[in-house]
């Protein structure tokens, strides 16, 4: 199935603010500024202070590296005239992929003041939440995607 067969072609990631080369700054700037102190605690006879330091950059080099993992899970969403399809990719590459026929498909949008909170898509005995690592400005806006496509092809009105 190609993308120019299909009615709805969406792909989702979470979104992250700081890149790879952005990350490696920044932790280049936390090292050199922990090479100061940690100069000065040893010259004075605290060396345990430095391993501390150095504990410091380690973990929050373990944060970015748990960070950008999460980062590589993703959606993708293929909706043509006889098939809906979700393809999950976890951040370990296994991938899940969720297939219902769109006649059938019925969408629940659960709404706040604050927005869309989720996306659940059910047909028959099949239910998948679509966009969980989303903010509510997007959730909505694929909530409002996901509605339009159905319509054409849902035999629920969405």
């Amino acid at each position: 199935m190609s993308s120019s067969d299909a009615t709805l072609y969406l792909t989702l990631m979470p979104h992250r603010s700081l890149g790879r080369t952005g990350i490696t700054v920044l932790l280049l700037i936390l090292a050199a500024l922990c090479i100061l102190p940690a100069a000065i605690f040893y010259s004075m006879g605290a060396w345990p202070v430095t391993a501390f330091l150095g504990a410091d950059v380690l973990l929050i080099l373990a944060a970015f590296w748990w960070n950008f993992r999460a980062a590589r899970a993703s959606e993708i969403i293929v909706l043509t005239a006889d098939r809906l399809t979700v393809r999950r990719v976890q951040p370990s590459g296994r991938q899940q992929v969720i297939e219902m026929n769109p006649y059938w498909a019925k969408l629940h949008i659960n709404e706040t003041e604050d927005g869309v909170q989720s996306i659940t898509v059910s047909s028959e005995k099949k239910s998948v939440k679509v966009g969980q690592f989303l903010p509510p400005e997007e959730k909505d806006q694929v909530a409002s995607l996901l509605k339009d496509g159905l319509r054409k092809h849902s035999h629920f009105p969405v």
